[in-house]
């Protein structure tokens, strides 16, 4: 997110780019894809919507499951963290703990 800060705003192309330019990198472009939409008041599809998108410019873009449960996980860090007031429900707070407990254990 702090890198994705940093060039977020700039008029000049961005370039993403990992070994293969499908996993990593689309998951990378989801997140900022999807901050772009918030942040300009747009409507957001559903990620599954936006995976196919990706994938019909960038095929196999996404490439595991956990790159998509990553895309996931920053995305409700970044809503827990701007919306701290308006997620303060027990339960959505342990349904989101328990979330990151299965997503660290996965990748571990």
């Amino acid at each position: 997110m702090v890198l994705l800060s940093h060039v977020r705003g700039t008029k000049k192309p961005i370039v993403v780019h990992c070994s293969a330019g499908i996993g990593r990198t689309g998951s990378i472009v989801a997140i900022e894809f999807i901050l772009e939409r918030l942040q300009s008041g747009l409507p957001c599809e559903a990620m599954d919507e936006i995976l196919k998108e990706l994938r019909s410019q960038r095929p196999y873009s996404i490439q595991t499951d956990l790159q998509y449960l990553y895309v996931h996980r920053v995305m409700l860090f970044y809503f827990f963290e701007k919306y701290k007031v308006a997620v303060a429900s027990d339960e959505i707070q342990a349904k989101y703990k328990k979330f990151v407990e299965e997503y660290d254990k996965a990748t571990a």
